[in-house]
């Protein structure tokens, strides 16, 4: 008996994806690669990868065969060396390598087991692929290297003087800030590494979400950095326990390599704070360390009182609260330079009289520690002996308004 099927069509409107500017740069064709490896096994699944990409590659199976090869003067554009080779190992051939003029800048990746590395291994290395070797991970870290341009702050082997970060070389300095970066890959991490370095910040790094948490139980961070796809705990569900165990709890900013629509939603909706698309761009890391603060000045802010006077004094009306905070700004700094003043001059009844008017301003913006050292001046004032207040309390005064000023003009001003 036929069988009589239908044939139908249908036409549907979909949403088109556009790829990240990083994919037309992600081209390794042409790339002249040298494996060294005494594994058989390991040279063919990688010369097999690397041939996918449309690299050239060549393959040595001792130190001494890898030698013999770069004698002959031949051109390579990167190199991948197992570090456990019997004879000469992968940290002793590297040394050889970048000792020949011809091949002193060539970039070399370390295929190891290890965990830990010395300093001896990360001056010769541009990056670490740990095994058993995950094909995203050594095709991400190629790329990478080939593609210094993704990551305009990174220059193997020296600093690039002309970079966009030079113009922010001080804004650790302005803006400290305790970092704590999230990322199991290791070129990543010494890609972000390096640019916090020339912005002049140090930060700490580990591996999965696991060490996150192990290390914020010894250690305050106002920020992290947070890699979503990480071995043993990632970065959504570090988060999640971060949010339930710690209070105040750092800032969170995810770093992820996807790029497809939803990808931040899904990062708030865990809890982060905000989102970096990688490779990371520097603006946008600039204006998250920017909008990060530390948890000392977020926790000297009394957020009820801010909270009332935006929205019960001001009822929610955006201009009349910057119009009210501009006002408490300059009339502030007024007061504080008499304040100031008096301190110098030890009046006590200038004291009483300016630390009374700028402690009620103060607490109507919930400056806690600007409010109470004008309540400790403004009894310190109203005594009769005329105690001497010691010039260090104007420092201190100085201090807690900047800091106030610093957070106002974040929370309020920087955003509607």
């Amino acid at each position: 008996m036929d069988v009589v099927g239908s044939t139908f069509f249908f036409t549907m409107t979909v949403q088109g994806f556009r790829s990240s500017p990083i994919d037309s740069r992600q081209d390794l064709s042409g790339k002249s690669l040298l494996i060294v490896d005494d594994n058989g096994t390991n040279r063919r699944i990688l010369s097999q990868q690397a041939q996918f990409w449309q690299m050239q590659v060549e393959v040595a199976s001792s130190a001494s065969e890898a030698l013999e090869l770069l004698a002959l003067g031949r051109h390579y554009d990167i190199g991948i060396v197992d570090m456990q080779m019997p004879g000469i190992d992968g940290l002793i051939l590297a040394k050889e390598i970048h000792n020949v003029p011809q091949y002193r800048q060539l970039p070399l990746i370390l295929l190891t087991p290890l965990e830990r590395l010395s300093e001896e291994i990360s001056q010769q290395f541009l990056a670490v692929v740990n095994k058993p070797i995950k094909q995203s991970q050594l095709y991400e870290t190629l790329v990478q290297i080939m593609h210094p341009e993704i990551n305009q702050s990174f220059t193997p082997r020296g600093n690039s003087k002309g970079s966009e970060l030079t113009a922010h070389n001080q804004l650790a300095q302005e803006h400290p800030l305790r970092i704590l970066v999230a990322e199991d890959n290791n070129i990543n991490q010494k890609l972000i590494i390096e640019i916090l370095k020339q912005i002049g910040y140090q930060a700490d790094v580990v591996p999965n979400g696991l060490e996150v948490l192990a290390t914020l139980k010894r250690q305050t961070y106002d920020l992290i950095l947070m890699d979503v796809q990480m071995p043993e705990m990632d970065g959504l569900e570090a988060t999640r326990l971060i949010i339930e165990q710690f209070s105040p709890r750092p800032r969170i900013v995810a770093m992820t390599a996807n790029a497809m629509r939803g990808d931040a939603e899904i990062c708030l909706e865990a809890g982060m704070d905000d989102y970096l698309g990688k490779p990371i761009r520097i603006p946008e890391l600039i204006r998250v360390l920017r909008e990060s603060s530390s948890l000392e000045l977020r926790d000297s802010i009394d957020w009820e009182a801010l909270t009332f006077m935006r929205e019960s004094i001001c009822g929610g009306d955006e201009d009349l609260v910057k119009k009210m905070v501009n006002c408490f700004l300059e009339e502030g700094e007024k007061l504080l330079q008499s304040l100031e003043c008096a301190i110098v001059a030890q009046d006590s009844k200038m004291l009483h009289y300016y630390a009374h008017s700028l402690k009620f301003s103060a607490a109507a913006f919930g400056a806690k520690q600007l409010t109470q050292l004008c309540q400790e001046l403004e009894t310190e004032g109203g005594r009769s002996n005329n105690s001497e207040v010691a010039p260090e309390t104007a420092i201190a005064l100085r201090t807690a308004f900047t800091e106030i000023t610093a957070c106002l003009r974040k929370e309020l001003l920087d955003h509607p």
